[in-house]
C-alpha cells in the first residue's frame, strides 16, 4: 500500500536543539550487508544526519539532472535501493513512501535525512514526485532551523531551486494522496488513492505555506503536520506573499490562490 508522507511531523519548540544534541548518536538501519557475529543476523547501520545545517556536494544537488548526491559522503542513502511503485506489482507492495517512513526520524529531526532520501530517489529516477518531495524536505529543513531566524541559507536556496525545477521540468506531474490521509474524523473504507498535481502544491508552498494541522489515517491514528516557514521572509507577510509571486512570475508562472492552481504565463 502506497502511503503519502506529505509534511509529517511537528515542531518540538525550545527543547529541540537539546534534543538534536542528545540524538546526535542516533543510528538507524538503512541497508543490510555486514553480518553481526553476535546473533547471526545481517546488519549494516548508518548514522543519520539530524542537524539543520546543509553542506552541498555540488551547486545543484537535489535538482533535476544532477546526480552528485550519489557521491555525497554525507548521504546515508547513496548506496540504498529506492523502491519506486511498480504498476504491475501487488497492491500491498512496499514503496519509497514506506521506506522513508521506516528509515528517517519523524518530524523536524528527519528533514535532512528525508532530503537525502528524496534527492537519491530523484537521481535514480527523474520524476516530478521525487523532485517535489526533495523540495519539501529542503523546505522543512530550512523551517526546522528557524527559518528567517537562523535557518540554513543553503536549504532555503536549494528549496527554491527545487520548487522551480518542479514547475519548469515537471509541470502537470502528479503524486498520490490517500482518502484516509485527508478526510477527518471518519476515514472512508476502503482506502483509495487519488492524484494531485505537484506544480499546484508547489505554488501553495511558495506563496502561502501551510500552517500546523493534522490528518487521520485509516486506522484512526492522528498525525500532526508541521507548519512551513516562508522561503521569502519579510516582516510583513503580505510582502512575503508578493515576493514569492514575483519569483514565480520571473520563472514564467502565476499562482491562483483562490483555486490553488498554477498557470503558465502567456506573454503578449
Amino acid at each position: 500500500m502506497m502511503r503519502n508522507l506529505y509534511y509529517k511531523g511537528e515542531h518540538s519548540g525550545g527543547f529541540r536543539r537539546l534534543s538534536l544534541f542528545l540524538l546526535g548518536l542516533l543510528v538507524l538501519t538503512v541497508t543490510g550487508c555486514d553480518p553481526d557475529k553476535s546473533d547471526g543476523t545481517v546488519k549494516n547501520s548508518t548514522a543519520l544526519p539530524i542537524d539543520d545545517r546543509l553542506n552541498l556536494e555540488c551547486a545543484n544537488e537535489g535538482i533535476y539532472l544532477e546526480t552528485c548526491v550519489l557521491d555525497d559522503s554525507s548521504n546515508p542513502y547513496r548506496n540504498s535501493f529506492i523502491k519506486e511503485f511498480d504498476p504491475n506489482g501487488p497492491d500491498d507492495q512496499e514503496t519509497k513512501f514506506d521506506q522513508v517512513e521506516e528509515l528517517t526520524p519523524p518530524g523536524p529531526e528527519g528533514a535532512k535525512s528525508r532530503f537525502y532520501f528524496w534527492a537519491t530517489a530523484l537521481a535514480r529516477r527523474s520524476s516530478g514526485e521525487n523532485q517535489f518531495f526533495t523540495a519539501v524536505a529542503l523546505h522543512e529543513l530550512y523551517t526546522s532551523g528557524g527559518g528567517a531566524d537562523g535557518g540554513s541559507p543553503n536549504a532555503r536556496e536549494q528549496a527554491i531551486k527545487a520548487y522551480r525545477s518542479v514547475l519548469e521540468n515537471y509541470f502537470g506531474s502528479v503524486t498520490f494522496f490517500s482518502t484516509c490521509d485527508f478526510l477527518n474524523p471518519s476515514p472512508p473504507e476502503p482506502e483509495l488513492f487519488y492524484s494531485v498535481i505537484v506544480s499546484d502544491l508547489t505554488g501553495r508552498n511558495l506563496v502561502d505555506p501551510p500552517g500546523n494541522t493534522s490528518f487521520t489515517k485509516c486506522d484512526g491514528t492522528v498525525v500532526p503536520v508541521a507548519a512551513l516557514d516562508t522561503l521569502f521572509p519579510d516582516d510583513d507577510p503580505v510582502v512575503s506573499d508578493f515576493m514569492a509571486r514575483e519569483a514565480m512570475g520571473e520563472w514564467g508562472f502565476s499562482y491562483d490562490e483562490a483555486n490553488g492552481l498554477v498557470f503558465v504565463s502567456n506573454f503578449p
